[in-house]
């Protein structure tokens, strides 16, 4: 990260901190995999989307990347308070 110079301009959230101090890694806030999925399915859910598991092929994984398009965009709150996953 020391590569990285301060950009000329920054929005004011970023309060003059550096690139170092600005960005956090995960690992910073998220215990392990099944936190940070469990965390971010309970995000979604509290702001309306419907998380269902499910299995798919091969064929259905290759469909799915192919024809990937952002249909819509709703900004969700960040938090690091855990969310409960039902």
């Amino acid at each position: 990260m020391g590569l990285l110079k301060h950009p000329p301009r920054s929005p004011e959230y970023r309060g003059g901190r550096s690139h170092k101090d600005f960005i956090m890694t995960l690992k910073e806030i998220v215990a392990d995999r099944k936190s940070l999925v469990d965390d971010l399915c309970g995000c979604l859910e509290l702001n309306g989307f419907v998380i269902k598991e499910a299995a798919l092929t091969g064929e259905e994984i290759e469909f799915a990347l192919r024809n990937n398009k952002l249909i819509g965009s709703k900004p969700l709150p960040w938090t690091t308070e855990p969310v409960g996953h039902s």
